[in-house]
């Protein structure tokens, strides 16, 4: 039987449906991010009391020669199948639909699927199956209410820029679009009351619009106190080097700009247990 949590949507497994986990996470070698990953995956496992569940990276930390993807998933699936189970479940840990989430990942677990079929064949053993999950960024119904209460719980800005990695995939930064949209709804309820709407708007470190790009509109359109929100799963040199950037913003501008630490997104996958896809 699954559970729906009655906020979010998101389904609560219960102890006989859990399954293997494996998460798949990009990947650094900035030590806070692997301290991230790992208190994470540590939280993770207390809650769901699952009886196996491990990260896994396509780049960076912990890589090395002959441990890529498809391998990593393999040695997954092969200890899963020592303890008796005959599917895995694959969580893309990514917040954008971009390259990674809708091409490498899927084309390594296909690659892995191929190779777990040929060993479960000499061994005349039948195959684990692998269930590839939503990447978690699809969910932004569950992400923007985190991002809201964040934003209530600042200083007065009457707008928001929340900036984000960026894709260069067509259609790869929709989900950061949408959760914009939420942003605007949950924080302007539209309840009657007559105050400025505030403006949520979005920009990307590697492609455009950029944070400079998005504050000179804002500037001009008579903003003065503006927030900036960044939308990363975890702090690191990019969420530092926009908080350096926006300093600097602040004074070309004369403007107030308040930065805010990136809200600990990852942490939105041990708030809600998995649901085992079909």
């Amino acid at each position: 039987m699954t559970k729906r949590d009655e906020q979010t949507g998101y389904g609560m497994a219960t102890g006989s449906e859990i399954k293997p986990y494996l998460l798949v996470f990009h990947g650094s070698s900035d030590p806070r991010y692997q301290a991230a990953v790992a208190e994470l995956m540590f939280g993770i496992a207390a809650r769901l009391n699952a009886p196996l569940v491990k990260a896994a990276f396509l780049e960076g930390y912990p890589m090395n020669p002959g441990n890529g993807m498809e391998t990593q998933i393999t040695e997954f699936a092969a200890v899963a199948a020592q303890k008796g189970y005959t599917r895995i479940n694959i969580l893309p840990v990514f917040l954008h639909p971009g390259v990674h989430v809708m091409e490498d990942i899927p084309k390594q677990v296909a690659q892995a699927e191929a190779e777990i079929l040929l060993q479960a064949k000499a061994k005349g053993e039948l195959p684990v199956k692998i269930h590839l999950e939503p990447y978690i960024g699809q969910h932004t119904g569950a992400i923007a209410p985190l991002l809201a209460q964040q934003i209530m719980a600042e200083p007065p800005a009457t707008a928001w820029i929340l900036i984000a990695h960026g894709s260069r995939r067509e259609g790869g930064n929709q989900s950061v679009e949408d959760v914009a949209q939420k942003l605007t709804q949950l924080i302007n309820p539209g309840n009657g009351m007559k105050m400025t709407p505030i403006e949520i708007c979005t920009a990307y470190w590697s492609v455009a619009p950029s944070l400079e790009e998005r504050l000179a509109k804002l500037v001009a359109a008579g903003h003065r106190q503006v927030g900036i929100l960044p939308y990363f799963l975890f702090p690191g040199g990019i969420t530092e080097a926009i908080a350096r950037r926006a300093e600097e913003l602040s004074h070309t501008h004369g403007v107030s700009i308040i930065t805010v630490n990136p809200p600990r997104l990852g942490m939105v996958i041990g708030n809600w247990s998995f649901v085992p896809g079909p």
